[in-house]
């Protein structure tokens, strides 16, 4: 299946939001280690956490890029959760023109 299929599955016919089908997607397909439940936190950021705000699949992206390049201590650094969030968005909006949920 391919990402578009998945989406569709997950999205449009299953009933999941975007912030929760784009989690579910990156965590089946190994992107990041992630027990399954762990979809639960992405519920309440569906429809930009139900105001229109940012994106919830931004918002999952982003949850995602910081169990990769996240720190567990405030001594650690920073820059590559950062730069891996400033790459990220860089492409969505170049991509959608915006973050805002539509």
């Amino acid at each position: 299946m391919n990402l578009e299929e998945e989406i569709e599955k997950k999205f449009y016919i299953g009933g999941f939001n975007c912030a929760e089908t784009t989690l579910s997607i990156l965590i089946e397909n190994e992107a990041i280690q992630l027990d399954k439940s762990i979809v639960k936190m992405m519920t309440g950021f569906g429809g930009g956490a139900t105001k229109g705000y940012l994106c919830g699949s931004v918002v999952a992206a982003i949850s995602a890029l910081g169990v990769l390049y996240g720190r567990t201590s405030p001594e650690q650094s920073r820059e590559g959760s950062r730069e891996a969030v400033n790459k990220y968005l860089n492409e969505f909006l170049k991509e959608y023109k915006t973050a805002q949920c539509s």
